[in-house]
């Protein structure tokens, strides 16, 4: 009867086996043929007048240079300037000018003028052409400028040429070429990358069947020794239980109140009370009149004011330090006549307007903050726009000197001494305290912390949720008020990362049209020319966040924009969590930075996800997993609109499935299939194949299948086919280039990047770059790691939290006394080589992608860029001589949220 049943079982298990390859080869050959159906992509054909700007030609009125070229075919679509620089200036209404006329007859073809301060790119500039040139056209182009005067934008000029015929600076024939290109708009096929995924999927099915027909290895397995379970609670009485709860509570609790007390002193009080200015009347050398009022005596000035939240006026106090005067004022409603503010302060106390302004409002009016101080009012005035309010400023009391006021020419109605019409207006600043919302913000953010401590707190006493479901809701309310914290733009290349999502939104809603190289259509709400491809975390980024959430767009009209695109680095799936966010936010009309706050929210969603997947499966480390989750850098990274965050979800699932293949005792050939997507998917087509390394995982899975080492690196090599086929697909172009005998391209201020002929003949060189950068990066790029370097780089955690943070991650990788999972020494030398190697290829990247070749260290690496290395390394620490008699990983994580609550008030002192 057993032996029935063990056959009907083995039948049914083929027979699955068999419908799951068949479903698999189907689905891929389908994808094929969508693929191929849909291959046709709108893209531009170029061709470079001057090749490489060798020197930079300024572009003043009075100059400029002409450009003949023959338009070679059909569609042409537009010129494009390369070389841009903007030479550090604010642009106003400065203007380039850029004309086509026809060479042969001089008939005007296009004349296109372009504000400067649109102008975002600093690579080129697009001249879009209003209508097609016929083909065989011989065009001459001038570009000149209006309203630079002494001193205009750069723009590329060449000593070498492609596709013009001549070229004139300010009307002499010159041997050097305007560094521009005309573009062609050309659909292309391209069936190739298609038929090599689809080759390289066909591999890879075939050899799982091989694998599975080798092995008789299950389609997967009901239960495995890798699930997870819930922390075992101590036996310990309830009593007890409820007083420790008691006293811990009450502990952390005033722990956090006397930190954020702190911060809330250090930052929030000082922000919360900056003002926006509006000057009423300003004094000037010409028209300031002295204004003195003696004990009794007032002064009052009718004005206007534009915004809400009206809280206070500065006015002009010459003698303020010489004078012990007590100033009362009133405010009236002047259409009602109704006291609307009532309040009186003393000179001794009164404040200068400085330290009521932040750094960019006092750049504004720097003119005015001279001899200003502030009158404020016990409450702002929450919808004062647009209405009419008197002032009565009264000396009320005085010991010697009188009340100094200065007066100016202004157009308010005149001010009245002692209820008498006189010349001129009172020189005032009306003050609008629009932060109020972000002092809310902050009490919001400590009371998610305190809660979801303190329910951890009660739940780690009892056991009652195991690693992975405490991770993933801790992640998520963490992600949420670092999604707040590090406000949009903020996070490096934010900008390129919003383009690239942004363009797969437009894919997902139909918009497939490219208007032009390097743009796409975008929402004219969508459009800021002002954010910067990074920007710092200022209070002026909270603000537009507190202000502008959850608001509606109000011009959803699209319109050509410049957009970066990244996603050749990495592929369309990075970005899609984001771009998905991004496409519900655009079909509910939230405006954008709302639209990026949902692209945000989808893309930490997902990746939490992902990391709790991992931490699920994996058969030991479950809390080493879910503390990396916590690293500052990782909660960034995954609140943003980065790719890193998919890519480092993958990594976990990648390695935790390995893991629970070569330390578990039950698997499939469903997990082995999961280690091979997401393996393939994160070493051989993200980041330029700087993870391959990490591949080097699946030798030690197939000899743990095989139990051989001889078939482990066999079948090692048949899995590195498909995947070497989808890596050259997917970075064969940027290999070539890497490998190129040129020495590098164009770096910063002219100079090269280093190639690998650079260091042929002297590969010492090369050790001691490296050298360089372990002896003299290796801290920075440590603490960068962990989340000590936040935004742009420039928002700093104290290294004591940094280092809280290593002295977690490397506890949770000790192992529990009862635990019987044990890494062999060579495979922790097998795979600290793999880290290593991914470690030594990551700097190599940038080494020949970005560091000039007069640097003695690599440069522009970021500490995130190690995480697979580290997440393998912490990994490795168990071992049989350090354990724990008792691990509570519940309390770990508690722990690691603490940490996180500390780095939230020192990144808003140190960005604040």
């Amino acid at each position: 009867m057993k032996k029935k049943i063990k056959e009907k079982f083995i039948t049914v298990n083929k027979n699955r086996t068999s419908t799951a390859f068949a479903v698999y080869f189907f689905v891929i050959f389908a994808i094929l043929i969508i693929q191929l159906l849909t291959c046709g992509s709108q893209e531009f054909e170029s061709f470079m007048f001057g090749k490489q700007a060798d020197s930079q030609y300024e572009i003043l009125d009075g100059h400029f240079i002409d450009t003949e070229f023959v338009v070679s075919q059909k569609n042409a679509n537009s010129m494009v300037l390369n070389g841009y620089l903007d030479n550090d200036i604010k642009f106003k209404n400065e203007k380039l000018i850029v004309d086509f006329t026809d060479a042969e007859t001089g008939e005007n073809i296009q004349h296109s003028e372009l504000f400067l301060k649109d102008q975002i790119d600093e690579k080129n500039i697009l001249i879009l052409f209003e209508n097609e040139i016929s083909e065989g056209t011989h065009v001459k182009m001038r570009v000149r400028s209006l309203g630079c005067v002494e001193k205009g934008p750069y723009i590329g000029i060449s000593e070498t040429n492609d596709s013009a015929e001549y070229s004139w600076i300010d009307g002499e024939l010159s041997d050097s070429y305007l560094c521009a290109s005309i573009c062609y708009k050309v659909k292309t096929y391209n069936w190739l990358k298609p038929c090599v995924y689809f080759l390289a999927e066909i591999l890879a099915g075939i050899f799982l069947l091989i694998l599975h027909r080798k092995t008789g290895m299950p389609l997967f397995v009901k239960k495995t020794s890798g699930q997870e379970t819930s922390a075992v609670a101590e036996t310990v009485p309830l009593k007890k239980k409820i007083i420790r709860i008691a006293l811990t509570l009450v502990v952390v609790w005033g722990i956090i109140f006397i930190f954020f007390d702190y911060v809330y002193m250090k930052t929030m009080e000082a922000t919360v009370r900056a003002k926006d200015p509006e000057v009423i009347c300003e004094e000037t050398d010409e028209t300031a009149q002295n204004i003195s009022l003696k004990e009794g005596e007032s002064v009052s000035q009718v004005f206007t004011v534009s915004g809400n939240q009206l809280s206070a006026v500065a006015v002009y106090i010459p003698n303020v330090d010489d004078a012990n005067i007590r100033i009362k004022y009133d405010l009236y409603d002047q259409q009602t006549g109704e006291v609307v503010q009532s309040h009186k302060v003393s000179t001794k106390k009164i404040e200068k307007l400085s330290h009521h302004l932040n750094k960019d409002q006092r750049d504004k009016i720097k003119g005015a903050l001279q001899g200003y101080y502030v009158l404020e009012f016990p409450k702002a005035i929450e919808n004062s726009a647009g209405k009419q309010y008197k002032i009565v400023i009264t000396n009320e009391k005085t010991a010697g000197a009188n009340l100094e006021l200065v007066g100016g020419e202004g157009e308010e109605y005149p001010y009245e001494l002692n209820s008498q019409p006189m010349a001129g207006n009172l020189c005032m600043i009306a003050l609008y305290s629009n932060q109020t919302s972000l002092g809310t913000m902050f009490k919001y953010m400590v009371t998610i912390l305190t809660i979801l401590l303190s329910v951890l707190i009660i739940l780690s006493e009892f056991g009652n949720l195991s690693t992975g479901k405490t991770f993933v809701i801790s992640a998520l309310m963490l992600a949420f008020i670092y999604s707040f914290l590090i406000p949009p733009f903020c996070v490096p290349d934010e900008r390129a990362h919003i383009d690239a999502a942004y363009i797969i939104s437009n894919e997902i809603l139909g918009i497939n049209e490219i208007p032009a190289p390097g743009r796409i259509y975008k929402r004219a709400d969508d459009i800021d020319l002002t954010k910067e491809n990074t920007m710092n975390v200022t209070t002026e980024r909270y603000r537009e966040i507190s202000e502008n959430i959850f608001q509606k767009s109000q011009n959803e009209n699209l319109e050509i924009a410049y957009a970066d695109n990244p996603v050749l680095n990495v592929t369309f799936l990075n970005y899609l969590p984001t771009a998905v966010g991004f496409s519900v936010a655009r079909l509910m009309h939230f405006n954008m930075l709302t639209m990026i706050m949902f692209g945000r929210w989808v893309n930490a969603l997902v990746v939490i996800i992902m990391f709790g997947i991992g931490i699920k499966k994996i058969p030991f480390g479950k809390a080493t997993l879910a503390i990396l989750g916590f690293f500052p850098i990782v909660l960034q990274q995954i609140a943003s609109c980065s790719y890193d965050g998919i890519l480092m979800g993958t990594i976990v699932i990648y390695v935790s499935y390995a893991f629970f293949i070569i330390y578990s005792d039950k698997y499939s050939l469903c997990d082995l299939g999961i280690t091979f997507l997401s393996g393939g998917f994160a070493a051989a087509v993200c980041k330029g194949g700087v993870y391959i390394p990490l591949l080097g995982l699946f030798l030690l899975v197939f000899v743990k299948i095989f139990n051989s080492v001889k078939k482990g690196i066999i079948y090692t090599i048949g899995a590195a086919i498909p995947l070497g086929g989808v890596f050259i697909a997917q970075f064969s172009q940027r290999i070539l280039s890497i490998v190129a005998p040129a020495s590098g391209s164009t770096y910063r201020e002219g100079q090269m990047v280093y190639s690998i002929t650079d260091f042929l003949d002297s590969p010492n060189k090369l050790v001691r770059v490296y050298q360089n950068t372990f002896v003299l990066q290796g801290d920075t790029q440590l603490k960068q790691a962990i989340g000590g370097a936040l935004g742009r780089l420039n928002v700093f955690v104290p290294w004591y939290i940094v280092i809280g943070f290593i002295v977690l991650v490397c506890v949770c990788g000790l192992k529990q006394y009862n635990d019987t999972i044990k890494i062999k020494r060579v495979h922790k030398c097998y795979i600290s080589l793999l880290a290593l190697a991914s470690i030594i290829l990551v700097m190599a990247s940038m080494l020949f992608a970005w560091t000039a070749n007069t640097s003695n260290y690599v440069e522009g690496i970021q500490g995130r860029y190690f995480f697979p290395s580290i997440l393998l390394m912490v990994l490795l620490l168990r071992n049989e001589k350090i354990v724990f008699r008792n691990k509570n990983e519940g309390k770990l994580l508690i722990y690691g949220i603490f940490l996180n609550a500390l780095t939230i008030g020192m990144v808003l002192i140190s960005a604040l």
